[in-house]
């Protein structure tokens, strides 16, 4: 390399030495990026852009400019450790939004609360005595050498890493703000293809996110506005529509499972109540935020436009003059609210919006219990007087940590339960845990059933989505969370839920038609964003947006739709390929 193109490339780092050295220390503590030495590279690169953008400010302000910039990252950075250490989780965009809300009085006793001990033994005291080292040589005057890299060798391999890492940081970046919604933004983040390796970035992303979702709020605020229902016969009084958490259908008996995880639900199936039991249901997503928001939205996965600029089923029930009630043990309504508060990361931001609640529910529960059967005692509050009832369950099912998930009184299966061999005590002990969640959760569906056995009721029962459980294809129990780890025909188990129809006596015998439709329809193929679909159907609501082909019970259905999971993967096609 020509000596004048060396000196110009080391130029940046020369005169900024301090303030490259400590930011890449900062950056290499801080980074949570999965891709490892590609992480460090990219950082690289950004920190050395960020130099040759101060050389050229005049020196008084290039001096001040670095003192600013560095206080910034460090500051951000103690904070993000902080959050790491305290709640186990960087700088989350609802962390950002909580922040901007924040009051002096409110930062205070929030600080004096988690000023905890575990934080003089975390990784922000490093942080803390980089800022220190580096203030001391600053003051000091201190320069670090770099005339090594003006060594023809290290030169060449500086300027590939900052060609390479120029590249990565442009293609993330363009990948996460060029996003026109949340749906893209979080496609960009989940699929791998974007990357947020450092605390200022995590602040920038959560900025944007959070003016991406309030974006989305008005959307769909909108959509509900412009509703019009034609009319309702209100062909089914009541329906309960009950949401589960992560059930995985094979771990179910009623599925053919070896162990008695399901005997209340097998019983209702075998005896005279007839369940109804769906062969083949998939979740369009295996993340609760996704599923959320397209079973709550009118629009099908594959169709044209976002979600949010779609109705919302239960504003389309109310609307029609359905008494709405939402139960949830993992989001009520109130929990942790501000004024202006649109992200919950737990999924279900959008219920929790004061407007969108207005036009959606009449009823909302407002506390967290410590087992699902307690959500009956804040259904018998309610005190409904209309006759016409939408009420929905939300369950906390088998969500991890599945050991409380089951009241230990209740708890039946243990390692000794599973002769595999392929299983460690502790993976076996993690399968008892889940079949002990799923007869709980057996236990509250019962309970939740026997509520409406004298009414005129039909109950739905599906999973937000399914879940590995040391199946035969996946050695692992939990979820994968971004979309390019995720080979379908490994991880199939994560999609495939249990989904059920029940009908009380008195529902069978004056809707019979329906009851025999459920029956006939129990092999259908079916994905759970139409589920929108049936519910119109079984209420009698007439509204332009109803497709009889997406309605899972009726003649018309569409089986040869293309299932579309993760956005854009064919389930079927990929599965059996």
């Amino acid at each position: 390399m020509k000596r004048t193109l060396i000196d110009n490339l080391i130029k940046p780092i020369e005169r900024n030495s301090l303030f490259f050295v400590f930011m890449l220390l900062v950056g290499a503590i801080m980074n949570v990026s999965h891709r490892n030495i590609f992480g460090y590279v990219e950082l690289t690169a950004d920190v050395y852009f960020i130099c040759f953008l101060l050389n050229l400010f005049p020196r008084v302000l290039h001096h001040g400019l670095q003192v600013m910039l560095s206080c910034i990252v460090y500051v951000i950075a103690i904070i993000d450790a902080c959050c790491k250490t305290l709640f186990d989780t960087p700088i989350t965009p609802t962390m950002v939004l909580l922040a901007q809300e924040t009051t002096g009085r409110e930062a205070t006793e929030f600080f004096s609360q988690y000023l905890k001990p575990e934080l003089l033994y975390s990784v922000a005291d490093v942080i803390v005595l980089l800022a220190v080292c580096h203030a001391v040589m600053v003051i000091r005057k201190v320069k670090i050498p770099t005339y090594y890299l003006k060594q023809p060798f290290i030169a060449s391999a500086l300027m590939l890493t900052l060609v390479i890492g120029a590249c990565l940081s442009v293609y993330d970046k363009v990948q996460l703000y060029s996003s026109k919604n949340l749906s893209e933004l979080e496609v960009a983040v989940t699929n791998g293809f974007a990357h947020i390796y450092h605390p200022v970035e995590r602040i920038v992303y959560g900025l944007y996110s959070n003016r991406l979702i309030a974006k989305q709020v008005d959307g769909v605020i909108m959509a509900n506005r412009q509703i019009r229902v034609n009319s309702c016969e209100f062909t089914s009084p009541i329906i309960v529509l009950i949401i589960g958490e992560s059930a995985n259908r094979h771990h179910s008996q009623l599925y053919g499972y070896p162990l008695s995880t399901t005997p209340r639900q097998l019983a209702l199936m075998k005896g005279k109540d007839s369940l109804a039991v769906f062969t083949d249901v998939v979740s369009p997503w295996n993340l609760t935020s996704r599923v959320f928001k397209q079973i709550f939205s009118l629009q099908s996965v594959g169709v044209k436009g976002d979600w949010s600029n779609y109705t919302l089923f239960p504003a389309v029930f109310k609307k029609a003059g359905y008494h709405v009630s939402f139960l949830s043990n993992q989001f009520p309504y109130g929990i942790n609210y501000t004024p202006d508060w649109t992200n919950n990361l737990s999924g279900g931001f959008f219920l929790n919006h004061p407007q969108l609640n207005k036009q959606m529910f009449d009823y909302r529960n407002t506390n967290i219990h410590e087992y699902d059967e307690e959500l009956l005692n804040d259904y018998k509050n309610i005190g409904i007087k209309e006759k016409s009832q939408l009420i929905i369950f939300h369950l906390l099912g088998q969500h991890f940590q599945y050991s409380l998930r089951c009241k230990s009184n209740m708890k039946r299966f243990g390692t000794n339960d599973y002769p595999r061999t392929d299983l460690t005590k502790e993976e076996k002990q993690t399968i008892a845990d889940y079949d002990n969640a799923t007869l709980y959760n057996d236990y509250v569906l019962s309970k939740i059933i026997e509520q409406f056995k004298d009414k005129e009721a039909i109950v739905i029962y599906l999973s937000d989505h399914g879940e590995d459980c040391y199946g035969k294809d996946a050695q692992m129990a939990g979820r994968l969370t971004e979309a390019e780890q995720i080979d379908i025909k490994k991880y199939h188990e994560e999609f495939e839920i249990p989904f059920w129809i029940w009908c009380s006596t008195t529902y069978r015998r004056k809707h019979h038609k329906i009851f025999i439709e459920t029956l006939q329809a129990r092999n259908n193929k079916f994905m759970t964003d139409d589920l929108p679909h049936l519910l119109f159907y079984l209420a009698g609501i007439k509204i332009k947006d109803y497709k009889a082909e997406r309605n899972l019970i009726s003649p018309y259905f569409n089986n040869a739709r293309h299932r579309l999971v993760l956005r854009n993967i064919d389930y079927d096609q990929t599965l059996h390929r």
